[in-house]
C-alpha cells in the first residue's frame, strides 16, 4: 500500500506539451476550512524547477470585484501553470475547484482568441477542427485534487518554518500540495521521522512503529533506485538531497559525506561516475552498489562552464543512463556494432563516442543486433550469463532513464470524500444510523440536514415517516436518520427517518465480525474464566465498566456529589440495578438533578453496551454520545431558555428571599 502511494510519477498533462517523468510548473490553491467570512483563497506558484516564484490571495472566485478578477486573470496568463492542484480542510474545497474551472475556462478562451495558444509548426497540415482542439488544449489549465496528507504535516513542520517564514500556514500547506504534484517521491523522502505518522493502511495501528518505519524505508529505497538520483542536483538542492540517503549502498552518513566532498572539491559538480572514487571518497564496494543509480545529466554539464576546470574528467554519455559502469564496455561494443564502426573509426576518440553518435542518430538500429548470439560469445569469454544484461542495455540506450513509475493518480471520488470529511465506509455508509441536524424544510416537505462532518444530507418527503402526517421540524433540531446512499461525487447523503428503519437499528452493520481464523472455543473459555474471576473479586456481583469519559462506578448520591460543582447539562453515566439498563444523571440546576433509566437493546453480551439506547419509546439513540448530545443537552437547553424567560420567578426559596426585600405598602 505504501509503495503504491510513493511509486507514482509527477503530474503530466494529457497533451503533447509534456512527457512522462517531466516536472510541471504548479499552482496550488486552497480556501482552508472554506468559511467565506473568515478564510481567503491562497495560491502558491512553483516553477518547473521547484522554485517558489509567487503567491496570491483572493477573497473569492465568484462575484469578484473587477480589480481582483483582472489581477488573477493576468496572473494565470503570465505564469501559465501546467497544472493547478486544489486542497482544503473541508468539503468547501470541492466548490473551490468548480469555481476555478469556470474562471480558468474564461481565461483559456481569451488566450485562444488572442492567438497566444497558436503553434503553426506543430499544427501545420492538420484539419481545422483538430487545430482548434489542440489550441484549446494548449490554453487550458488542467486542475485536480491531490492527496494532501503530506502537505498537512509539512505546513506545521520545521522545514516549512525555515523555508517560507513569511507565508501563512495555509500558504505553506499550498507549497506542500504543489511539491507533491511535482514529485511525490521527494515529498515522502523529505518527511524523515514523520514518515510513519501517515496512515497507509487501516491495519497499520496493529503493527509496531519500528516495523512500519522499516517497511516505508524499503519502499523509498526501491522507488528511488528505480528512478535514479541526479547527483549534481542533490549537491546543489537541500530539498532534492533527501533522496540521496535512499540510494543503494549509501544511507544518511555516506550521503552527507559525499555531498560535502563534491561541494568542497568540485565546485558542486561531478562530471563522471568515476569521480565518485577519485573525488567522492567511495570505496570499491560502495561504488559498485551505488554508481548505477546516481545519474550525471549531460545537458547540465554542457551548460556548466566550470567543468573545464583542472582536475575534471571528460564527461561520459553512459553516466546519464542506468547502465552500470561494469557493463560500459559491453554497451560501447553494442553501439559500435549498431553504427557499423570499425576499430579505425574510433581510434583516438572518446571511449563512448559510438554511444553518443548512436543517441544522436537512431537508437532503433539496436533492434538489428543479434543479442542472443552476442550473449553466447560473452558467456564464453566472461564465464557469466549476459543475455538479460544485453536486453536491458538495449532498452536503456533506446530510452535513457525512462520513466518506470506508475502514472500520477488523483484521488478517487471516495478517497477525496474521506480526505475532506474524515468519514470512511465504517463511519458513514448505507445502513448506518447517524445523528443529523435540521437546516430547513423545503416547500415539498423534504428536509435538508447537516452531518457532523460538514456535508449536507437530503431526506425526501416520502422517507420522513411511516405515519400519515409529517411532524413539524424546526431548524437546529437533531434527528436520528438511516443512511440510504452516500454520493461521493456530489459530497451529499440520502437519508431516511422512517420509524421502521430506526427501530430495526444498525447492529448488524456496526458489529465487527470475526474472521475465519478466529478461535471461538478459546474465546468462550477465556470469557468464562474472566467472568468467574470477576465474580470472586466482587462477591458474585458483576462490576459494570463502560469505556466512556462520563462513566463512573457510583451510586445516585455519588453522581449528584460529582455534579454539584459542574454546569447545567453536565451528566454522569453510571451502572443501574435494573437488568439491561444503565443510569444517566444530569444536572438541571443547583441542587436539582434528573436520573434517567436507559434501556439497552440489542446487547451482544452482558458486558457490552447495547447498540440501541431507549429512554422512552420516542427517544432512542445509537450510542452514548448521541444520547448526551440529542437528549440531555437538548433538555438542558430548554431549561436554560425557561430560566431566562421574563416570566420565570425562580424557586420558592428565591421568591421567599425576594419578598423580604419588598418595601412596605
Amino acid at each position: 500500500m505504501c509503495t503504491q502511494r510513493i511509486d507514482v510519477a509527477p503530474w503530466c498533462r494529457g497533451d503533447d506539451t509534456m512527457q512522462p517523468g517531466e516536472t510541471p510548473s504548479v499552482l496550488a490553491l486552497s480556501n482552508g476550512r472554506g468559511d467565506p467570512k473568515r478564510d481567503s483563497i491562497v495560491g502558491v506558484y512553483l516553477d518547473a524547477d521547484g522554485h517558489f516564484r509567487e503567491h496570491i490571495t483572493l477573497d473569492r472566485l465568484v462575484d469578484m470585484d473587477d480589480a481582483q478578477r483582472e489581477s488573477f486573470s493576468e496572473f494565470l496568463k503570465r505564469r501559465r501553470p501546467q497544472v493547478v492542484v486544489v486542497g482544503g480542510y473541508s468539503p468547501a474545497a470541492v466548490t473551490l475547484l468548480e469555481d476555478f474551472r469556470r474562471f480558468a475556462g474564461d481565461v483559456a478562451r481569451e488566450l485562444v482568441a488572442a492567438g497566444e495558444a497558436d503553434d503553426e509548426e506543430a499544427d501545420q497540415g492538420l484539419d481545422y477542427e483538430v487545430v482548434e482542439q489542440r489550441k484549446a488544449n494548449r490554453a487550458a489549465f488542467e486542475s485536480t485534487f491531490v492527496f494532501d496528507d503530506v502537505a498537512r504535516i509539512y505546513q506545521h513542520g520545521q522545514r516549512a518554518a525555515q523555508e517560507f517564514t513569511e507565508l501563512s500556514t495555509l500558504g505553506k500547506y499550498c507549497v506542500g500540495l504543489a511539491r507533491y504534484a511535482q514529485s511525490p517521491l521527494n515529498e515522502y523522502a523529505a518527511l524523515g521521522a514523520d514518515l510513519s505518522a501517515l496512515s497507509y493502511d487501516p491495519n497499520q495501528k496493529y503493527v509496531s512503529k519500528d516495523k512500519v518505519t522499516r517497511a516505508l524505508e524499503r519502499a523509498l529505497i526501491e522507488v528511488t533506485n528505480r528512478v535514479g538520483v541526479d547527483l549534481n542536483k542533490a549537491v546543489r538542492s537541500p530539498y532534492y538531497a533527501h533522496l540521496l540517503q535512499y540510494v543503494s549502498g549509501l544511507g544518511q552518513r555516506k550521503a552527507d559525506a559525499l555531498a560535502k566532498k563534491i561541494a568542497a572539491t568540485q565546485n558542486g559538480t561531478l562530471t563522471t561516475r568515476q569521480g565518485l572514487i577519485t573525488h567522492g571518497g567511495f570505496g570499491r564496494q560502495v561504488f559498485l552498489n551505488a554508481s548505477g543509480f546516481l545519474r550525471i545529466r549531460q545537458d547540465d554539464l554542457a551548460a556548466d562552464l566550470s567543468r573545464e576546470d583542472e582536475g575534471q574528467e571528460e564527461p561520459d554519455v553512459l553516466d546519464d543512463t542506468r547502465i552500470h559502469p561494469e557493463d560500459y564496455d559491453v554497451a560501447r561494443k553494442m553501439a559500435a556494432d549498431a553504427m557499423e564502426y570499425d576499430e579505425e573509426d574510433l581510434e583516438g576518440a572518446s571511449p563512448s563516442k559510438a554511444v553518443a553518435d548512436l543517441l544522436e542518430d537512431d537508437v532503433r538500429k539496436l533492434n538489428e543486433l543479434a543479442l542472443d548470439e552476442f550473449a553466447e560469445e560473452l558467456s564464453k569469454v566472461l564465464q557469466q550469463p549476459k543475455r538479460l544484461t544485453l536486453y536491458k542495455i538495449r532498452e536503456e540506450l533506446q530510452n535513457p532513464f525512462g520513466e518506470k513509475r506508475q502514472p500520477f493518480r488523483s484521488p478517487s471520488a471516495e478517497e477525496r470524500f474521506t480526505m475532506l470529511t474524515g468519514e470512511t465506509r465504517k463511519t458513514l455508509d448505507g445502513g448506518l444510523i447517524i445523528p443529523v441536524r435540521v437546516l430547513r424544510v423545503s416547500p415539498e416537505e423534504a428536509v435538508i440536514v447537516k452531518l457532523d462532518c460538514g456535508i449536507t444530507g437530503h431526506i425526501a418527503a416520502e422517507l420522513r415517516t411511516d405515519a400519515a402526517m409529517h411532524t413539524k421540524l424546526r431548524p437546529g433540531q437533531t434527528l436520528q436518520a438511516m443512511v440510504l446512499e452516500v454520493k461521493y461525487d456530489n459530497m451529499a447523503v440520502e437519508l431516511s427517518t422512517q420509524e421502521s428503519f430506526i427501530q430495526t437499528g444498525d447492529r448488524d452493520r456496526r458489529v465487527v465480525k470475526p474472521d475465519t481464523w478466529f478461535d471461538h472455543d478459546r474465546a468462550a473459555a477465556e470469557a468464562r474464566v474472566a467472568h468467574s474471576t470477576q465474580q470472586r473479586q466482587t462477591g458474585g456481583k458483576v462490576k459494570r465498566v463502560i469505556n466512556h469519559p462520563n462513566f463512573h462506578d457510583v451510586s445516585a448520591g455519588g453522581a449528584e456529589q460529582l455534579l454539584a460543582s459542574m454546569q447545567r447539562g453536565d451528566c454522569v453515566i453510571r451502572p443501574s440495578s435494573r437488568e439491561d439498563h444503565i443510569a444517566v444523571t444530569w444536572k438541571v440546576d443547583d441542587g436539582l438533578y434528573q436520573h434517567l433509566a436507559v434501556h439497552e437493546l440489542n446487547k451482544p453480551n452482558e458486558y457490552s453496551l447495547g447498540t440501541q439506547l431507549r429512554v422512552t419509546d420516542k427517544h432512542r439513540y445509537s450510542d452514548l454520545d448521541e444520547l448526551i448530545d440529542a437528549h440531555v443537552k437538548q433538555m438542558a437547553r430548554k431549561v436554560t431558555e425557561l430560566a431566562t424567560h421574563e416570566r420565570f420567578k425562580g424557586s420558592k426559596q428565591t421568591l421567599g428571599a425576594s419578598s423580604l426585600q419588598l418595601p412596605a405598602p
